[in-house]
């Protein structure tokens, strides 16, 4: 099935076609000059490192008075700027909230897709990358969901759930890298549960010489078995690839600080094929006097 729906801008793609025939390396030459002409600005990536980052930045709704956007819009800026991330995964992005971040990271290449329409209706999931530091070959949508190719809940979803996903060249390393953002549903168990096995049907098609990475509010924990289709695909959780000791919280859902801390779960996870390494990781509790940027505590990894 999979090769009949997962379409782009003038393509389509099929499991026989590699994701590294869509482009033409640039020379090593031009790579080494790059590298070292991007060092004397002194901007340089430690490491080559990459600082991954999924977000869900709640949608906009008014009545969730101090805690609406505008009230709280400059404090996600701030927290992805001072975290220093390179590729950004949002979740819950209306149109307006689009807007916004593509105001305020101008330095970003942003893309996604909406709920309604699988455009920028609705909430959408984005991914956000670094202009200096990725080129963008190709990229698209699907819908979690039995006609994928269409804007569709899946299963018992109570709503449609759209994935945007791009394979980008890192302009530092020459490394091609398949980047895909996602949002489970927050009823269905059989979704969460069909939603794994589709994206893991998505990477296990992909070029086996493309690293991957995956962001994501998924709606569910590690441990209640729900992502365990996603887990036998050819990525597998941050957490499982680090040894080191993680920052921050055990949870990431706080809803505002309004949820119980031993209720608080975590359900948004960065995952990776194993060609990473992974150098820190951790959940990101940063808040100001009592007021947090999301519901949501968003997740760093830092790879190389």
């Amino acid at each position: 099935m999979f090769n009949k729906w997962i379409k782009v801008s003038k393509f389509a793609y099929s499991p026989k076609m590699s994701i590294l025939s869509w482009f033409n390396p640039s020379k090593k030459l031009f790579s080494g000059l790059f590298l070292f002409l991007f060092s004397l600005t002194g901007l340089a990536y430690s490491a080559d490192s990459l600082n991954i980052l999924t977000f869900n930045i709640r949608f906009y709704m008014a009545s969730d008075g101090e805690n609406a956007w505008p009230n709280r819009k400059q404090m996600v800026f701030d927290l992805v700027r001072f975290h220093k991330a390179d590729i950004i995964g949002f979740q819950e992005v209306l149109p307006d909230q689009w807007t916004d971040l593509e105001a305020e990271f101008s330095e970003f290449d942003l893309f996604g897709s909406g709920r309604d329409d699988g455009l920028r209706k609705g909430e959408a999931t984005v991914l956000a990358i670094k202009k200096e530091r990725f080129s963008i070959v190709k990229s698209g949508h699907f819908f979690l969901s039995e006609t994928p190719e269409k804007v569709s809940p899946g299963w018992d979803a109570a709503f449609a759930r759209p994935t945007c996903w791009a394979v980008v060249q890192d302009k530092l390393t020459q490394k091609t890298i398949l980047l895909i953002n996602t949002h489970f549903d927050h009823v269905g168990t059989t979704a969460r549960k069909n939603s794994g096995k589709q994206i893991a049907d998505f990477i296990n098609h992909a070029d086996k010489n493309v690293q991957v990475i995956l962001t994501g509010d998924f709606n569910t924990t590690l441990p209640s078995g729900e992502l365990d289709g996603l887990k036998k695909s050819a990525v597998k959780p941050a957490q499982e690839l680090f040894t080191g000791r993680k920052y921050g919280t055990k949870w990431s859902f706080q809803g505002f600080g309004l949820v119980q801390e031993k209720d608080r779960q975590l359900i948004d996870y960065v995952f990776l094929s194993p060609d990473w390494k992974v150098d820190r990781m951790g959940v990101l509790p940063d808040s100001w006097n009592g007021k947090w940027p999301s519901d949501h505590c968003p997740v760093l990894v830092e790879v190389k």
